[in-house]
């Protein structure tokens, strides 16, 4: 199980920094001959109640049965 933590509040930057560190994770693994597991992979944005977002973000992995990048699923 991979588990990153980011913080900032900018959903954009926050969404740089997370893909960027997702490229490399799945670089790692792929030269390591593991794969992630794309269908068990989300993400969730963590928030104060009244704060509702409202934008759409998206959180990338490599898939190596694809051999493209794909979005993951946001969950509550």
């Amino acid at each position: 199980m991979i588990l990153l933590l980011y913080s900032h509040k900018n959903l954009q930057t926050l969404e740089k920094g997370v893909n960027s560190d997702l490229k490399k994770i799945c670089e790692w693994l792929t030269v390591n001959r593991l794969s992630l597991n794309i269908q068990e992979s989300n993400y969730v944005i963590i928030h104060p109640p009244q704060k509702k977002i409202d934008q759409k973000i998206a959180i990338n992995a490599y898939d190596n049965s694809t051999g493209q990048y794909l979005s993951l699923d946001r969950k509550n």
